[in-house]
C-alpha cells in the first residue's frame, strides 16, 4: 500500500483533485492510497482544478522493486500474559505475516535460551519451551530469516531486541 500525500498549501480552497495511475483514475480525494499488486514502474499524476477551471498537475515515476517490504513489521516490547487475552503473545506484527519465514529465539537475562518459535509455531507467552511459567522481567530475542539481512542496521530493531513480560 502506498500513501500519496497532497502537499498543496491551500487545501481549504475550492479545488477538485484527480489521482491517476498510468492514465487510469484511482482517487478523487485530497490525498490518496493505492495498493500495488506487482513490482514495476508506475506513472502517478495528481491534477488539481480550481473553481475557474484552471488545472495544475504534477507527475512522478514510481519504481517498486521486487521483494518484501519490512518497514511495517515489528515485535511488541511488552507482553502481559495474565489471562485476559490482551497483549499476551510475543509475535511478529502485523499478525498477517505469512509471507515472511522466520525463527525467533528468546533468552533470559543470563543469556540462557528459554523459548524458540517460528512463524508457524506457537508464539512466546511468558512460558518456557516445556510450558513452565517464567518470571516477570526483561527477555531478549534474536530473529533469524533468510529473507532479512539482519546485519543491515535498518533491520536492527526487527532482528534483535527485548520484551518485558508483565503479569
Amino acid at each position: 500500500m502506498a500513501n500519496f500525500i497532497n502537499l498543496t498549501t491551500d487545501s481549504g480552497k475550492d479545488y477538485e483533485y484527480l489521482w491517476q495511475m498510468n492514465d487510469s483514475t484511482f482517487s478523487e480525494s485530497f490525498s490518496a492510497s493505492y495498493n500495488y499488486d506487482d513490482p514495476g514502474e508506475y506513472i502517478v499524476r495528481l491534477t488539481a482544478v480550481n473553481s475557474l477551471g484552471c488545472a495544475y498537475s504534477t507527475t512522478e515515476l514510481l519504481e517498486l522493486p521486487e521483494g518484501l517490504q519490512l518497514t511495517e513489521f515489528w515485535f511488541p516490547n511488552v507482553i502481559t500474559p495474565n489471562g485476559d487475552d490482551a497483549n499476551s503473545e510475543f509475535l511478529l506484527m502485523p499478525e498477517a505475516n505469512e509471507c515472511l519465514k522466520y525463527q525467533v529465539t528468546i533468552f533470559n537475562r543470563w543469556g540462557m535460551q528459554v523459548y524458540k518459535f517460528s512463524e508457524s509455531g506457537t508464539p512466546f507467552t511468558g512460558r518456557n519451551q516445556t510450558g513452565e511459567l517464567l518470571e516477570e522481567g526483561i527477555y531478549f530475542y534474536l530473529m533469524e530469516s533468510e529473507q532479512v539481512d539482519c546485519s543491515n542496521i535498518i533491520y536492527n530493531e526487527l532482528c534483535k531486541g527485548s520484551v518485558h513480560v508483565l503479569r
